[in-house]
């Protein structure tokens, strides 16, 4: 089943708790296309603990590279 592959679906409070930055952070990254989301009832946001896990480790290896 698909929801198995995605794993767990943190709310956008839960992702900025996790990253320690504030929510508004995590919806401006999810409306440039950093983070992907899945929107629920048309307006609940919940990314994916896959997504969450890609989203940290490309920002890790981009640092760690010196890149944006």
């Amino acid at each position: 089943m698909i929801l198995n592959e995605l794993g767990k679906l943190y709310s956008v409070e839960t992702v900025a708790e996790l990253l320690d930055v504030e929510e508004q952070t995590i919806r401006k990254w999810i409306k440039e296309g950093k983070l992907k989301a899945l929107k629920l009832a048309g307006t609940t946001l919940k990314v994916a603990e896959t997504e969450l896990e890609r989203f940290v480790l490309q920002a890790f290896y981009q640092s760690s590279k010196g890149g944006k």
